[in-house]
């Protein structure tokens, strides 16, 4: 079929998951120089729903459509939701806090399980050395032409 735009400009959204009934899609847009989870009818028509108070990205939908999680700094977060004809969320409430990798491609990233009891997460290794030191080679690639060349220096 032919593509349409979900919702008009400029409400320019991303990372959109759709609910599990097929009926809603949770994305992030910014609104006042932060990213922000919303929900709206996956249908085009209707109001959209602000889901996160405090910044939020990466929203995920549990499997059965109960819960939509979303990360907001070093916090996972989540909300009780009610689908069908309309939508109805509670307030946004600590799941997990910690540091994590986020995702750097627009893909979630976090898993749950099925049951929504466990969450996968990527957390860094705390052996990490901090970066001290940046070396920066000026005109490199003309030395490499002549080494090429046969003439060392």
């Amino acid at each position: 079929r032919t593509p349409r735009r979900l919702f008009p400009l400029p409400a320019a959204g991303h990372d959109g998951q759709l609910s599990p009934d097929g009926r809603w899609v949770a994305y992030q847009a910014i609104v006042a120089s932060r990213q922000e989870i919303f929900v709206a009818p996956f249908a085009g028509s209707g109001e959209r729903r602000l889901v996160s108070t405090n910044g939020g990205t990466e929203p995920l939908w549990s499997r059965d459509g109960r819960e939509l999680f979303f990360q907001s700094g070093n916090r996972l977060m989540g909300v009780s939701v009610t689908l069908g004809t309309s939508f109805s969320s509670s307030p946004p409430r600590l799941v997990q806090e910690g540091r994590f990798i986020a995702s750097s491609n627009g893909n979630t990233s976090f898993s749950i399980t099925k049951d929504g009891a466990r969450f996968l997460r990527i957390q860094p290794m705390d052996q990490e050395p901090a970066i001290t030191h940046i070396e920066v080679v000026l005109n490199w690639f003309s030395a490499l032409k002549r080494r090429a060349a046969g003439r060392v220096e």
